[in-house]
């Protein structure tokens, strides 16, 4: 069974606050523009750190520009890539977190890539099976400061695209509330960027941030319906899916933390002084836990899966047998949409349905996973009981006093009789 499509494209186009008509052009513009002020910011803080000496760089350094700059990175990326993912249709559960899982994986292969160029440079020049001799030489200082910046940029990129699929995820529903909170999500989300400008890193500002996002977070994380309309095999898959993009996304945030010199609770005050992030924190804080308890969902509801995919089928089956009633079929097909009902919803190894109407003189007979040359010894076994009961159940067949007689060897077997205006007709079995 596949798995039920999301609401994609226009479905969730015109639900959240901050969306725009943006085609793919749009988009992609967006994110030109955020690459260009991405390229200034890295001139503007190597010129800075007087790495390089470029005089247009020294006149970009003034407090009000450099922030401007950060703004409009930010607000490039995010509205570029929302633009993509809501023109983007991913027309099944598992599709969209394949999608996640992979982006992940290669955020990674970048990111490690990335980190080699030193030991690539230095091979380069002193031979590859000398480079760990020469790893005391010092990194030129603008490729350090390059590495960085393209290692932050990475987890920046799979944060928001993984914010953007939990979005979807989310709307699986289509609720008021649903679109009422993201809406709330947004709102502070984006009121982060006013830290660039505030140039403070007292603790208060985050303690006020992350006690005004923790209601929204509580709410956002249970917003996992989606989980409920996938079958086993289906939840496995998304199960693996985000379990790979959690544990790629924890090693690529560990590896950075782990680059810039924080290897301890004492060492975190040094990112919540970088208030140029707060936008990418505030992010992974919404992501991280949304996909863990996404994780934990399908991890605990897979021992109840065939119990909710057989009530579903269940519901589907009565459905289709309440059209064709309504559409007046013949006999036949009534019959064999029954048979095949109470066959797949009873999860029976076989089955047998004889009927035979003497005052119509109407036969139907059909068998499943069944020889028909035991039909008649399998009636003449209950002729003598099912006479006098509407229906005869042996949950034990092998240890009943049929067990001699019956033709078979199954471990239960159930037999109904079938009736019409009080007439017996046949039985099933």
């Amino acid at each position: 069974m596949k798995c039920l499509p999301l609401i994609v494209g226009k479905n969730t186009h015109y639900y959240s606050l901050f969306n725009k008509d943006l085609n793919i052009l749009h988009a992609t513009l967006f994110l030109v523009l955020g690459l260009c002020c991405g390229t200034c910011l890295f001139f503007v803080q190597a010129n800075d750190y007087q790495y390089i000496s470029i005089e247009i760089f020294n006149k970009l350094k003034d407090t009000f520009f450099f922030d401007l700059l950060v703004l409009v990175f930010y607000v490039s990326h995010y509205i570029g890539i929302m633009a993509i993912m809501d023109r983007t249709e991913f027309y099944n559960i598992n599709q969209l977190l394949s999608n996640l899982a992979i982006s992940a994986l290669l955020s990674y292969l970048i990111f490690s890539l990335i980190s080699l160029i030193p030991d690539l440079i230095l091979g380069l020049e002193f031979g590859f099976q000398k480079v760990s001799q020469y790893k005391f030489i010092p990194i030129n200082p603008l490729l350090k400061l390059f590495i960085d910046k393209s290692q932050v940029y990475l987890i920046f990129l799979v944060v928001v695209f993984g914010l953007f699929s939990a979005k979807k995820l989310m709307f699986f529903t289509k609720s008021k509330q649903d679109i009422n909170l993201w809406n709330i999500i947004q709102v502070i989300i984006l009121s982060t960027f006013s830290v660039i400008f505030i140039h403070s890193s007292h603790p208060i500002i985050y303690l006020g941030i992350g006690c005004v996002m923790l209601i929204p977070l509580l709410f956002f994380i249970t917003r996992i319906k989606w989980v409920g309309v996938l079958n086993w095999n289906d939840k496995i898959k998304a199960l693996a899916n985000l379990v790979l993009f959690l544990f790629v996304l924890f090693i690529i945030f560990k590896n950075w933390v782990g680059s810039i010199n924080i290897n301890g609770f004492s060492d975190i005050d040094y990112l919540m002084t970088n208030y140029n992030s707060y936008f990418l924190y505030t992010c992974i804080v919404f992501v991280f836990p949304y996909f863990s308890m996404s994780a934990l969902a399908l991890l605990f509801s897979l021992p109840i899966s065939d119990v909710f995919q057989q009530r579903k089928s269940q519901i589907t089956g009565f459905q289709e047998l309440n059209i064709l009633i309504k559409e007046k079929i013949n006999k036949d097909d009534l019959l064999e949409l029954l048979f095949n009902l109470s066959i797949k919803n009873t999860n029976a190894d076989a089955g047998l349905i004889v009927v035979n109407d003497p005052m119509t003189n109407y036969l139907f007979n059909r068998t499943e996973k069944l020889n028909e040359k035991y039909i008649s010894q399998i009636q003449s076994c209950f002729q003598r009981d099912i006479n006098q009961k509407k229906f005869i159940y042996i949950p034990s067949l092998s240890k009943s006093e049929l067990a001699d007689d019956f033709p078979l060897n199954y471990g239960s077997v159930f037999c109904q009789n079938i009736e019409l205006s009080n007439r017996r007709i046949g039985q099933i079995f």
